[in-house]
Formats: structure tokens, sequence, C-alpha cells
């Protein structure tokens, strides 16, 4: 009695619906798990194409819906997959093939696409099915003759057209959206906190406290949360990582290694191709072989001379030491045109092995042919063994010309790639793993009590994946102790969501399950090439058998000729004939391969056909060639012979190419059966820390507010009584804060020099008319002897300001809220009363917008928000109230507000006033842009503090060396290290050098006018007086670099316009200085410029991705736009550009 059919079974249709209904809802993953749990218990069932289509319509619906090309394509894999399992699914299965075909524009795929159509229109349809099932069929059997007649036709042309061109591909290349959860202001805001918080502070932040993060899940997401992120915790305990693998079938089978699981796959899933026998299979070379292959020399061997060494002095050649294979002894010949073919010929099989297409069979083919040849001179196989040319590629090396044309001819015919689409599933799997591979480790302490997050995290923004996920078991303190906490790069950690499944809890199954069963599809879907081609190749070796007797029967006659008369002997054709003649009665597979090996000898066929014509037809045409001569046969079944084994060898390429596709898709297929627990911990773990960063940087602001009210109350009393400003709380102390002790002076003019330098120069330098061409810098120069060598940065952060190491003397900062802003405050209002005071009581508005441009550095904003720790021994001038005030509202940003900063800026004149002699602002009323930068940043240097480096020094300051290698003597005396601020540069000269040189960037232009600069091989030192160019060295590289433009004041607009133009808003200084990295970028962020049309200087700043004219009375900014619509503003109101502050690239971002 036939068993029932599944589909009789109320259950199973129960589960056909609500597979239906949970796709039509959108739980895509949900339909597809329940499809392959019914595919999996009915797979042998005769109705099990009932589910098969079902399942293939859901992929092609999800290919349809799908965003990105790459999943798409891998759905369509998976639907051809599941059509391509009954004969009566042969109609879909074709429209599948058709359709991967035009995406890839493959070959491959068209010629499918009509086998299985033609297929279609013979298919014979089940008659007795179930009612379920029936309808379905209904649908099959319609009459679609004339639809698939077309389609067959179109395949057809697309394969004839690819032989003169290649075909068309439609894929395209798929590019993610990004989105945050954050705006981008939020996460600034988070950034700056972070930045400014204490070292110990962020070390401590890696620490998270396990039970504080399972109250907060719980919090979230009730119980259900909390018990699955305490059974990770378990298994984390126990298994000591956080890594392991499931398959997502039905067996859902855990396995602990990728090695294992693949394993699996193969043994259980039909991952591997089990239909050829072990001596069968294709098998490729050896890693030994391949490397033979690499190594070798691949030069002519002289074979004349090498085959009197194997026959006259065989012990010396036995003695031979090869290494890898390859022996230098073998005399070698003159010729050019075989040393090319052997390189071509390695060249060819390197790609094979690099490939790993190069089957065996190859290799043993490519053996012969030097066994031939040498057996034609009288070695034998021995010999050979014993001269170890056997087992070596060497000794193909020993072929002449026409051996070497014919084996490079075949291996030109190999194809090493296979365009079936593997690449595109492979992008797509990545697609899907980039959103859940984690890169940062997750530690645990001792007593598992707390989570120990990667300390990279602290520092670096690039690591990378860790995809073993060990845990490791660290004591929190030692771990963290000499963790370098740099840059901001965990804020964009935090808010990056992109390794994080968004819902939570999910069963493990669930996590890409619908492009899991799309690739275990996809390397099925493999099994069927291998199959045909397996299939394929013995049929030729079928062939190949009975070519063999057909030439043994003709070697038997020349062996039976030896003792006849030349009369008596039989002709091959006859011989042959006869031989077919005993044979066809048999009507068996070995009888008709003869049958059809015979026909193509007497027809002098090209190639093997398998046509299975009728025996008596095939005898009729084997009858009527019986009289053809013996050296057309024997020539007809050598070329045979050569044209079937190039067949074999060709296959077994195919199959070993496909097998890579098969290879591949399984490797992915692992991939994607890994699950990495972390992205259970990081789904609860960074909405945590987020809170509590973002709480911490709450109650920051809400003590800043408290201790600006306390300030404000303190103006209103105006009480003259001073309070004493030490806070309890010690500084942070680094190498880098060491005071540098020196006399300033102002380098304000190319042909002045300051005090310090001249006392250098009567040593080691030339008179001051040999120097040309260089307007000057913004310079503090100092002996070197009278100065403290700065301490080096961190490689990571080289010639950039750093956070404060930690040092023995280091204690976290506490205390009240007030007592914490005003410690804070005291310590950033000392490092900067000098600047603001000096400024502030400049009336012009040439030092009003300096200031200005000053206030839009991020860097100079950001240090000095991040440097608030209090510090002892502060300076002993008075701070004044109205000072104070301002730079609170600084900190707070009010000083935004329309009116504030008019107000707070008249306040402090006032307050001033009384300070500063104004003998000083008067002296500096007409001074020019150069002047004042420099008057500013000398100024500041006036305070000094002990251990610490000034805030000029720090940000501002290049440490530059000028080394002069005279070319005539090759001198080369040691100048003194100088330092600087910037640049002064000539605008004509910028202008000039744009006009003739075109296209030359701004950056080197600043280079050809420094290249100007040149100094005389000093007499007076044993030098020879040659003008020698002078070569800039930096050994510091601030983060804020100046540049000054010198105007002539007359310049008209088209000069004002051509000269900004040449100005580029970011430029390379290691154009213009050595001992930098490449690349070492700086960004204008804010310029001085002076305004013809107006009659006052303003300032021009870069905020929020664009340009704004900044008011005088306020620091919000008129909108001017894009830098292009800066350069056209500058030449409609004439303004030159006079102070341009870059900041370091790096920075910024």
């Amino acid at each position: 009695m036939m068993k029932p059919s599944f589909l009789e079974d109320v259950e199973v249709i129960k589960l056909i619906t609500k597979s239906r209904e949970e796709f039509v809802k959108g739980n895509h993953c949900k339909a597809l798990e329940i499809l392959e749990d019914l595919i999996f218990d009915h797979k042998k069932d005769k109705d099990s194409w009932f589910l098969h289509i079902k399942q293939g319509t859901m992929f092609v619906k999800l290919e349809d819906i799908t965003e990105n090309p790459d999943v798409g394509f891998a759905y369509l894999v998976a639907s051809v997959q599941c059509y391509s399992q009954d004969v009566i699914l042969s109609r879909l299965c074709a429209m599948g093939f058709y359709n991967l075909a035009k995406q890839l524009g493959s070959v491959s795929y068209y010629k499918q696409c009509v086998k299985k159509s033609k297929q279609d229109l013979s298919v014979t349809y089940p008659e007795n099915t179930s009612p379920v099932a029936r309808s379905m069929l209904q649908e099959l059997k319609k009459d679609m003759n004339k639809e698939f007649n077309t389609l067959i036709r179109d395949a057809e042309r697309m394969i004839a057209g690819a032989k003169t061109s290649p075909l068309s591909s439609e894929s395209k290349v798929w590019e993610p959206k990004k989105s945050s959860d954050l705006v981008d202001d939020e996460i600034q805001e988070l950034r700056s906190y972070w930045m400014g918080l204490d070292i110990k502070i962020k070390r401590d932040f890696m620490k998270v406290s396990i039970a504080k993060l399972k109250s907060f899940v719980e919090g979230v997401h009730n119980r259900e949360g909390r018990d699955v992120f305490e059974k990770v915790l378990t298994s984390a305990k126990a298994d000591r990582k956080w890594t392991f693998w499931m398959c997502r079938s039905k067996c859902l089978k855990k396995l602990s290694s990728a090695e294992e699981c693949k394993n699996h796959f193969e043994q259980q899933h039909d991952a591997d191709f089990k239909n050829a026998s072990k001596k069968d299979m294709v098998q490729r070379i050896g890693k030994d072989w391949a490397r033979k292959i690499s190594v070798g020399a691949w030069e002519p061997v002289d074979t004349v001379a090498a085959v009197e060494m194997i026959k006259n002095r065989l012990a010396d050649v036995k003695a031979f030491a090869p290494k890898n294979g390859w022996s230098e002894e073998w005399p070698l010949a003159a010729d050019e045109d075989r040393s090319k073919l052997l390189k071509e010929i390695k060249l060819l099989l390197v790609s094979l092995c690099d490939h790993k297409i190069l089957p065996s069979s190859i290799r043993e083919w490519l053996m012969r042919f030097p066994v031939q040849h040498l057996a034609k001179l009288d070695v034998s196989e021995q010999s050979l063994i014993d001269s170890h040319l056997v087992g070596t590629p060497q000794s193909i090396c020993f072929l002449e010309s026409h051996e070497l044309n014919q084996i490079l001819d075949f291996l030109k015919t190999i194809k090493c790639k296979r365009n079936d689409g593997t690449d595109l599933v492979c992008r797509a799997v990545n697609s899907f793993l980039d959103h859940t591979r984690v890169k940062e480790k997750i530690d645990f302490d001792p007593q598992f009590s707390f989570l120990l997050l990667d300390k990279r995290l602290l520092k670096c923004k690039d690591v990378p994946f860790d995809d073993e996920g060990t845990i490791n078991v660290f004591d929190p303190n030692a771990h963290y102790a000499k963790a370098p906490a740099q840059g901001d790069d965990i804020i964009s950690w935090l808010t990056d969501y992109n390794s994080v499944d968004t819902i939570f809890p999910r069963p493990i199954r669930e996590h890409n399950f619908g492009i899991w069963v799309a690739v275990l599809k996809a390397v099925q879907f493999t099994f069927s090439f291998l199959g045909k081609k397996y299939a394929k190749k013995y049929l030729v070796l079928d062939y190949d058998a009975a070519l063999t007797v057909v030439e043994n029967l003709c070697m038997s006659e020349d062996e039976r000729r030896k003792n006849l008369l030349e009369d008596q002997w039989n002709k091959y054709a006859s011989l042959l004939c006869d031989s077919c003649e005993e044979r066809v009665s048999e009507n068996s597979i070995t009888a008709n391969f003869f049958l059809w090996a015979v026909r193509d000898v007497l027809q002098g066929a090209s190639h093997p056909t398998f046509d299975f014509l009728d025996s008596e037809d095939c005898m009729n045409l084997i009858r009527q060639r019986k009289s053809l001569g013996d050296d057309i046969a024997l020539k007809s079944i050598h070329h045979l012979k050569s044209v079937v084994t190039h067949k074999v060898l060709l296959i077994d390429s195919k199959i070993l190419l496909i097998d890579n596709s098969r290879i591949t898709l399984l490797t992915n297929l692992t991939r994607l059966s890994a699950f990495d627990n972390r992205t259970y911990i990081l789904r609860l773990l960074k909405p945590f820390l987020l809170n509590e960063i973002v709480n911490m940087e709450s109650n920051a602001k809400s003590d800043i507010a408290a201790a600006y009210l306390l300030l404000e109350e303190e103006k209103k009393s105006r009480s003259k009584k001073k309070k004493n400003n030490k806070r309890n709380s010690t500084s942070l102390s680094t190498p880098l804060d060491k005071t540098v002790e020196h006399e300033p002076s102002v380098d304000l003019e190319p042909g002045v020099t300051s005090p310090s330098l001249k006392i250098v120069k009567e040593d080691f330098m030339e008179p001051e008319d040999t120097r040309a061409g260089e307007r000057g810098r913004l310079e503090i120069s100092s002996n070197t002897d009278n100065q403290e060598e700065a301490t080096k940065f961190d490689p990571d952060m080289q010639n950039m300001p750093r956070e404060d190491s930690l040092s023995e003397h280091m204690e976290s900062a506490s205390g009240e809220a007030s007592a914490r802003y005003n410690s804070a405050l005291d310590m950033t209002l000392k490092l900067i009363l000098d600047l603001f005071t000096f400024l502030f009581s400049l009336i012009s508005s040439q030092k009003h917008v300096v200031l200005q441009a000053l206030l839009n550095i991020k860097i100079l904003k950001e240090y000095l928000m991040h440097n608030m720790q209090p510090f002892q021994d502060h300076l002993e001038e008075p701070v004044p109230s109205a000072l104070q005030t301002l730079f609170t509202a600084f900190v707070s940003e009010d000083i935004k507000i329309e009116g504030v900063y008019s107000c707070l800026l008249s306040d402090l004149l006032v307050s001033v006033e009384e300070m500063f002699s104004m003998v000083c602002v008067e002296k500096l009323s007409d001074a020019d842009a150069a002047e004042v930068v420099v008057a500013i940043f000398e100024f500041w240097h006036c305070w000094k503090y002990r251990e610490r480096e000034s805030l000029v020094t720090r940000l501002f300051t290049l440490e530059e060396n000028e080394r002069m290698s005279c070319i005539k003597c090759r001198s080369r005396p040691n100048y003194p290290e100088q330092r600087s601020h910037g640049i002064v540069v000539a605008a004509d000269s910028i202008r000039d050098l744009k006009c003739a040189l075109g296209n030359m960037k701004f950056v080197d232009i600043l280079k050809v006018t420094r290249m100007e600069y040149k100094m005389l091989c000093d007499t007076r030192s044993g030098g020879c007086g040659r003008t020698n160019i002078v070569h800039h060295i930096i050994s510091r590289c601030p983060p804020i670099f100046t540049i000054v433009l010198e105007w002539e004041k007359s310049e008209t607009e088209k000069e004002i316009s051509e000269t900004t133009k040449a100005l580029e808003w970011e430029i390379d200084i290691s154009r213009l200085y050595e001992g930098l990295e490449p690349n070492t970028n700086y960004r204008l962020v804010s310029m001085v410029g002076c305004s013809e049309v107006e009659e006052e200087h303003i300032c021009i700043a870069y905020e929020k991705n664009r340009w704004v004219n900044l008011k005088r009375e306020s620091l919000v900014g008129e909108d001017i736009g894009n830098w292009k619509s800066v350069v056209r503003f500058c030449g409609e109101k004439k303004v030159r550009p006079e102070i341009l502050f870059y900041e370091a690239a790096r920075w910024m971002a």
C-alpha cells in the first residue's frame, strides 16, 4: 500500500498556512523556518515538490523587495535551487536561470535556461496527487509553449552573441545608508565632554559593573531580558569564549569551531559532492609541487649536453643536490625562443596554482612530454628517476620549442574564473556580517563582577575584527594602568549600532536565517553542476576506453604483419569494420561506444560525437569507409586521442573551478553560522554606557550653571576683598609641561634680527643681504643652549597635543560643584589672562577681529575646556571679575546670545584700563597683521607656569631647524633651533606665482617662495662662500598653523580676487617642512581680512560646514556659503585676507 502524502496531514497544512501568514506579516525568517523544517522532514516524499515551489516562490518575492541587489541575487540562486529539485518545476527553473544569466551576463546560465526550457516542453505531470497540490499543479500545466519557445530563442541568441563579444552584466555595487540615533550636535557635545574628562575617570569608565548593567537591563527589557543576559554571562564564564557556531537547520546542533561546523554541513546537509568514487574525484596538486613551479628559474636546458651527462656521467648526475626540485648543475642553452616559451608556461601554471584549479591529471600529462622526448634520445625512465627529473617541472625545460608550444596552447584554453555569481553571494554575506562582526574585546575581572571593555577604545578608531571572541581575565587596575586615553573615538563607538542586534532578545536561530538558508541552497546549487561535469567526464572516459581498444586492434595488426607478406595484410579500416560487425549485436553501452569511436576514426571527425544514432545507421557509415588508408586511420586515432585527453583535462580544471565556488560558499555559510554573544552584550551595554555618560555630562552642566550663578552674585556685590583661589585638588603633570626658559625676541621684519638670534648669527650665518625672497617668520628665536628640550609625543599622536599622562602625584578632582568649577576656571583664566586682557585693551578693529578669529579655532577652545584641572602657585596678577564673567559666558556659549558679547566687552575694557598703560596700546594701534599676531604671542609668553609649557608653545609654536649642505664644498654648518608660529609671505608673490604656474597648489606656492630663502656657505668657518638653498626641518608640529599675508594696500579688485583664489582651505605642511609624515594636513578655520569697502577689519570663520562673516559686536555669523563663495565675497568687498589660522585636520575629524 502506498504511503499517504504528507499533504494529507492536517498539522502540516496548518504549518504551511501559518508560513504564508507569517510571510504576509513581514516575518520572513519565521515563514522560511517553517518551510525549511517541513522540507527537512519530508524531502523524500513524492509531493515534496510542493514545499520546494512554496519556498522558491518566497525567495523570488524576497529578491523583489530586498534593497541590496547582492542579497537579492543570493535569494534568486536559492529559488532556482528549490525549483531544480523536481523535473515538474522545470518551467520555473528555466525562468530562474534566465534571470540569473541576465543579471550576470552568464553563458553557462543561458545554456541551463535552454536545457530546462526544452525539458519543460516534454515533462509529464503526476496524475494522482493531493487535493492541496492540485491547484498548484494545474497552474504548472498551463500551455506556455509559445512563451518558452521565445525564451529559448532569446537565450540561444545571447549564447551566440557571446562568441563575438562578452555579455553585459546588470549587477551593481550597493552602498548601505548609515544612520545614527543621536544628531551631530549632541554627539559633538559628548565628544567635547569626554575630551575634558580626567584620564582616571576615562579608565574607570571602561570598567562596567555587571550588577548595575543587570539592573539597567531588567528596567528596559524586563525579566525576559535579564534572563537572557544572565544566560549569556553563564555561557561566557563556562566556555571563556563569546563565539560559537550553530546549525540553523532543524537539527540546531551547537558546534565549537568553524572546522567542526564545516564538517557538519558536508556530512549532514549535502554540502559536499559524494556522487563520485574516491578514485574518480579530481585532486588538486599538492603544495610541494606548487612550490616547485613557483620557485623554479625555468631556463632552457642544453638537452644534448644533458643527455650526454646522463649516459656517460650518471654517477655525477646522481650527486646533484636539487633545491625545491631544481638543480643548477644542468647545462643551459642560449635559446631565447625556448626561454620565452618556458617563462609563459611558468606564469600560466603559477596562475592555475593560485586559483587552485591545477589538477594532478594535468601534472601527469605534462610529465609525459619529457619522458617521451628523452626516450627518443635513448634515455630510459629509470635514468630519469636516477637524475632527479621525474618529480620536478625542471624536466619540462628539456623539451624543444614545438613541444613547449603544444603545452602552452593547451594551458591557454583553461579558464581561471567562472561567472556564476559566487562573488555576489559573498558580498551579500559580508553585508550581513558587517552588522554582526565585533572588533572590541570584552573581558572579565577575576571575580566576574565587572565587564572590562577593550582598552583600545580609549585610543584607536580602527581595530581588526576579533572573530575568535576569546575571553581573558584581568586585574582591572593593572589592565588599564598604562592605557593611553587620546581622542574621542569611544563616543563614535557608543553611538554606532551597526554591530548591535536591534531586536532583543531574539532566538539565535533567527539571526541571519533568511540569508543562511539562501547560502545553504547556493552551496547545494553547485552540486548539480559538479554532477553534470562528472557525468560528462565519465562519458569522455568511456569513449577514450573504446578509442584505446581501436588503437590496440591496429597495433595488434602491426604485430601480425611482421610474419606475413604485404598482400596478406588487413587494412585497419577493414579490421575495425569486421570488429564492429561482431559487436553490433551485443546492444550494450560498451559496444555502442566502440561503434561511435570507429565511426569517428573512419570519418576523420575533429571531435568525439555522442549522438546515440541507430546502430544499423552507424554500421552503414562504417561500411562505406572500409577501404580507408591505414595512414589516414592512424592519424585520425592519434588526433582523437589527443582531443579526448585535452577534454578530460579541461573537465578536471572546470570541476575544480566549480568546487572552488562550493568551498567559498561553504566558508561563507560557516561564517553565517557563527554567533557572537557580544552582539547581545553590546545591545545592552551601549545604551547603558551612553546613558551613563549623558548623565555625567548633564551633572557637569548643572555644576557649571550653579557656579555661574555664584559668579553673578559676586559681580553684583562688587566686593573689593580678594578671595583665596587655591583649591585642595592637585594638578595633572606631564613630561610635556616643562617651562622653556628663554628671553623671547620678535623678528617683525625680514631685515631685523632678534637679539638672541644675532648672537648665534655672528658665528654661523651670512650677512642679512644674502637672504632673499622669503618675507619672514612669525618668530620667537632663542639659543638652544639656554632652553630645555621638549619631550616627544606619543607615536600615535605625533605632533599633536595629548591628554596629560598619569603621574605618581595624580589624584582625581573632588569637592562641591562650585569649588570644582571655580578651581577649573581659575586655571584656565590664568592661562589666557594675558591674551584677553591685552587684546581687549587694543581698541582698533584689527585687534578685535583677531580675537574673533582665535575664538573660532576649535582646538584652542577644546584645549581650554579640557585642561580645567587646578594647579598650585598661580600667577600673582589679579583676575578681574569682568574677565571671569566673560570667560564663563564663553565656556557656556552664552556669549553667542545677541548683545551679550558687546556688553561683556564694554565691562572688560573699563576693568582693564586701570591695569595697563595705554602706551603699549598706542604703540600698536597702527601695526600690521604680522606685528599684531607676534605681539599677541610674545605678550602671552610673558606668563610663566612652573612645569608647564605655555599655551602658545603647545598650540601655536613650530620648532624649526635650518639645514644647509653646500653643493660645492659639502660643508654642513649646524644652525641653532628656532621657534616660530608660522610664516609671513607677500600677497603679490602668491598672486604672481599662481598666474605664472597655473594649477599649482597654494602649499607649493609657499614652498617656492621659501626656496628663494638662501644662505652663503660662511667663509669665516671654513666655507667656500657659495649660495645654497636652505632646508626647513620641523621637530614640533603644532595643532594650529598661522600664515600672514602682506599686502601693498593698493591692489585692485581683480588682484585681490586672484590672490584669494590661490588660497586653499586645506594644505599639507609636509610639503613645506621636512621631518613630517606625508599628508600632514591642516584646514583653514578662520581668517582676518581688511575690507576696503567697509573700511574695517572683518573675521571670516568656518562654522557648521559653512563660511560666515562674524559681526563685530557679537560672535553670530552672517552666512557666506562655501569656499567659492568666500573667494567671490573677498573680491566683491575688496577684502584682503591678512591672517590665516589653519587647524590640524586630525583634530577636526
